[in-house]
């Protein structure tokens, strides 16, 4: 089969697309977080726009390593999203495009390539699903979190970290200037749960 004339090289066109657009709006959502004083938030978030950039190198070269030769150009029909607003919004809309990704776009994808014979591909799409999957229960915990103002409350006590200066304690809540370095609430890690 032709590479170029299969449904999976549009599929990986379309998601590294969708992966780039993704980066670069998680950074444009770090940004808003910083304004906001978040600044451990805002790290956080940047280190999802690092994954999503990975994902995206990792479509780029399925293209580039399966294509018989150098692709110029790949046009795809597609809609992007392009909607920012406040920490607490950008969070929701985050969570959705991961849902979409990690449920149905690419499994979804990673059934046409494995129909059209190409494993790894849809090895990829199906493990880049599973992180898509965990990036959305991130992000529906912080707008949760920062909606109900409980992100810097839990019910028992848990270890809170200064994410400037390493200064850590146990208690339900954490510090409103740390102690140590005097920095403010927004460079306290986050304290999110690891299972759904």
């Amino acid at each position: 089969m032709d590479f170029m004339s299969t449904q999976t090289v549009v599929n990986l066109a379309r998601a590294f697309a969708g992966e780039s657009q993704a980066r670069n709006r998680y950074c444009f959502y770090a940004d808003q977080a910083a304004r906001d004083g978040l600044y451990a938030l805002e790290e956080l978030i940047r280190e999802i726009a690092r994954n999503e950039y990975a994902h995206a190198k990792v479509f780029f070269d399925h293209i580039a390593t399966h294509a018989p030769s150098v692709v110029d150009n790949i046009n795809l029909d597609s809609g992007y999203p392009f909607q920012i607003l406040d920490t607490t919004q950008n969070m929701l809309f985050a969570s959705k495009g991961e849902h979409d990704e990690g449920h149905e776009i690419y499994p979804k994808f990673a059934e046409i390539a494995k129909e059209e014979g190409f494993p790894e591909i849809a090895a990829s799409f199906t493990m880049i699903s599973k992180i898509e999957l965990q990036h959305e229960h991130i992000f529906v915990q912080l707008h949760e979190q920062l909606k109900n103002g409980t992100m810097y409350k839990s019910q028992t006590p848990i270890t809170w970290k200064c994410a400037y200066c390493g200064h850590t304690h146990s208690l339900t809540e954490p510090w409103q200037v740390c102690p140590v370095c005097g920095r403010g609430r927004g460079y306290v890690q986050i304290h999110l749960s690891t299972t759904k």
